[in-house]
């Protein structure tokens, strides 16, 4: 799963447009993304740390005690790192709802002896049941998105004084990242059944 963690992070620096954020007369959106690469990098590298962790909490979590890990998975969350509103606790119930509803569906598949990770699927459920644990698992956008108002996600740009606040295009590059990944995971998962 630690290849899937780059991946989501490579894609959503990938996806993440920089016209979305801040007016840029006349600079196209590859020569921005070339003016802020250093920071885009910096974000990719923290976001794929955050990811690692939380995708090694869920199969800790498959293959041990789920409570004794989701604080893990919870510290993995970038968005709920970042949120500055009132009700952090509700952010917080629904990223480990995810968390307890990923564990729950993939554990017969992570907890399983069958020889490689890919292959334990077929053997302990259906395509359909193992495509719906993948769909929890890239949904960290969902969340984000029900509480986007009260995230506060902002860079100082080199060359600049500005601080700009990305919030609303970060949650939007992160959910085609975590759709593509989904699209990747469909085709090891047909791959095996």
């Amino acid at each position: 799963m630690d290849g899937y963690a780059e991946y989501v992070a490579e894609t959503a620096a990938y996806e993440f447009k920089p016209s979305n954020v801040v007016n840029l007369p006349l600079v196209s959106e590859r020569r921005a993304k070339r003016r802020i690469s250093g920071v885009l990098d910096d974000l990719k590298s923290g976001q794929t740390k955050l990811l690692t962790r939380q995708y090694t909490a869920v199969l800790d979590g498959c293959l041990g005690d789920v409570d004794e890990h989701a604080s893990e998975f919870l510290d993995g969350e970038i968005y709920l790192r970042k949120y500055r509103g009132d009700d952090r606790e509700a952010f917080e119930d629904a990223v480990e709802d995810r968390y307890r509803s990923v564990c729950r569906q993939l554990e017969p598949a992570v907890s399983s002896d069958s020889q490689g990770f890919w292959r334990a699927f077929p053997e302990n459920c259906t395509l359909e049941e193992a495509v719906s644990a993948f769909e929890s698992l890239f949904g960290a956008h969902e969340a984000a998105r029900r509480f986007e108002d009260e995230i506060v996600l902002a860079v100082k740009i080199p060359l600049t004084r500005n601080e700009y606040e990305y919030t609303r295009e970060s949650i939007r590059a992160f959910r085609a990242a975590e759709t593509e990944a989904l699209t990747q995971v469909k085709g090891e998962l047909e791959d095996v059944y």
